[in-house]
């Protein structure tokens, strides 16, 4: 049993609702408000059955706050997303992000009509997320050039920094020793690494290009 459980609602009825149903505990506490805007308690454990137009940016924010573990259910497309691997058709920018800063497993998935009353159209996962030592230290710059990358996962990777950076990033990433021909869906975490270190003259802190 939790010794202290936080909520966030956004809607002011199941507010209402929530205060009337959970009324007496006193190890419960609740805050009105959209999760992707206000700011975060600390916490241990983060539990969401997560709207689905909200799932990447919450998953992001989660990463951004650095939480130690997290049970979300969420769009099973989206959870297929956080456990690909390079190559496969599900991998992409999310799941370079958070397998670098999480350990990630799908504990269950679950047909719309497991859910009542309002099933929804797809099928969904219960993933469970760790916090883990981050793969990179420096997120922005990593959150940076997969940004510019991903726009083009099937093109290679030569052509890609020659249309958003220019020929002197493409010979950046040939001296770090990445192969420039290999496609951008096909480049592990750690030749990103090495491609973030290399692209730095080329991206400014604030993740915006130099060129």
């Amino acid at each position: 049993m939790a010794s202290q459980v936080i909520t966030i609602e956004v809607d002011g009825r199941l507010m209402r609702i929530a205060e009337h149903v959970l009324n007496g505990l006193s190890n419960v506490s609740m805050i009105q408000g959209d999760a992707l805007r206000i700011p975060w308690p600390s916490i241990d454990v983060l539990v969401s059955n997560v709207p689905y137009s909200i799932t990447s940016p919450l998953i992001m924010r989660i990463i951004r706050e650095g939480i130690p573990m997290a049970l979300l259910t969420i769009q099973r497309e989206v959870a297929n997303r956080l456990v690909s691997g390079p190559g496969g058709d599900d991998y992409g920018r999310l799941s370079i992000i958070t397998q670098c800063n999480y350990s990630v497993s799908i504990l269950n998935t679950y047909a719309p009509d497991s859910f009542y009353p309002s099933p929804p159209e797809i099928y969904s996962s219960l993933v469970m997320m760790i916090r883990k030592e981050p793969c990179y230290s420096d997120m922005r710059m990593l959150e940076s050039v997969t940004n510019i990358l991903f726009r083009h996962r099937n093109r290679v990777l030569r052509w890609v920094l020659n249309k958003y950076l220019g020929p002197n990033a493409v010979n950046a990433v040939i001296k770090a020793g990445i192969d420039v021909n290999a496609r951008v869906r096909q480049l592990g975490i750690n030749e990103l690494i090495e491609i973030a270190d290399s692209l730095r003259p080329f991206i400014n802190d604030r993740g915006n290009l130099t060129k």
